[in-house]
C-alpha cells in the first residue's frame, strides 16, 4: 500500500511539472487532475495553476450531479477558491431542501454559504410556486372562456330544434305543444317521421323529408356540450 501511495504521488507531482514547463501544447486541465493539481498547487504556491484549475471547474460545475455541487462548495471553502465558490453556491439553489439536509458533509460548510443556499432554495421555490399559480389563473381562464361558449353553443342548439319544431308543425298531424326547453323540442322533433310538402324554399313546392335524424343528430351534439361543462 506505502509502495502504491508513493507511485500515485510521483504521478501527481509529474502532473504538476508538465504543467510548469512549457511543451508545443498547453497540458490540459481535466476532471481526474484537477483536484489533486489544486492540493499540490496550493501548497507549493502556485497561483497560476490554482487559476487554470478553478476556472476549469467553475465552467463544470452547471453540468455536475447534484452530489457534486456541495462537494465543489467544501473543495473551493478549504482551498480559498472564490470563482468556484459562489458557482457552487448559486447552482446549489436548484437542490430541494431534503436534498441539502441529508448532504453528508453538510456540518462542513461554512453557515454563510449555508443560508445563501437555502435562501436561494426558497427564493426559486417562491418563483416555481407564483409560476404554477399564474399557468393555474391561466388555464382557469381558458376553462371560463370555453364553458361560455359551450353555454352559448347549447342555447342555439335550443333555437334550432325550436325552429325545426316549428317548420316540422306545418303538418297538419304535427303539433309542439308543450315544449319548454331543448330536451322538449328534440322529443318532439323525434316524432317527424313522415315526409309533407313544403315551400320553404320559395314559389317552388318541395317535399321535406321527416326531421327525426337531425332530432338525433342535435342531441348529440347537445350530450357532447353537457358532458365537456360538468367534467
Amino acid at each position: 500500500m506505502k509502495f502504491l501511495f508513493q507511485a500515485k504521488k510521483a504521478s501527481e507531482i509529474e502532473e504538476m511539472l508538465r504543467q510548469i514547463y512549457p511543451s508545443v501544447t498547453e497540458r490540459a486541465i481535466t476532471q481526474e487532475n484537477c483536484y489533486f493539481l489544486v492540493k499540490l498547487a496550493h501548497e507549493y504556491q502556485m497561483a497560476a495553476i490554482v487559476t487554470r484549475c478553478e476556472d476549469f471547474m467553475t465552467n463544470k460545475v452547471k453540468v455536475k450531479a447534484k452530489e457534486s455541487i456541495l462537494a465543489d462548495l467544501v473543495f473551493a471553502q478549504t482551498y480559498k477558491l472564490k470563482k468556484l465558490k459562489l458557482a457552487s453556491v448559486t447552482q446549489a439553489h436548484c437542490l430541494s431542501l431534503e436534498e441539502l439536509k441529508t448532504y453528508e458533509m453538510l456540518d462542513q460548510i461554512q453557515p454563510d454559504n449555508l443560508q445563501e443556499i437555502m435562501e436561494g432554495i426558497i427564493k426559486r421555490l417562491q418563483r416555481e410556486l407564483n409560476g404554477a399559480r399564474t399557468q393555474l389563473q391561466e388555464r382557469q381562464k381558458k376553462i371560463d372562456n370555453m364553458s361560455s361558449y359551450m353555454r352559448y353553443c347549447l342555447s342555439h342548439v335550443e333555437k334550432i330544434a325550436k325552429d325545426l319544431v316549428g317548420h316540422a308543425s306545418s303538418k297538419q298531424s304535427y303539433s309542439y305543444i308543450g315544449c319548454t326547453d331543448t330536451a322538449s323540442y328534440l322529443a318532439a322533433l323525434q316524432k317527424d317521421t313522415s315526409a309533407h310538402y313544403c315551400t320553404c324554399k320559395g314559389i317552388r313546392i318541395t317535399i321535406c323529408r321527416g326531421l327525426s335524424e337531425v332530432s338525433s343528430d342535435l342531441s348529440s351534439i347537445k350530450q357532447l356540450l353537457e358532458e365537456f361543462l360538468h367534467s
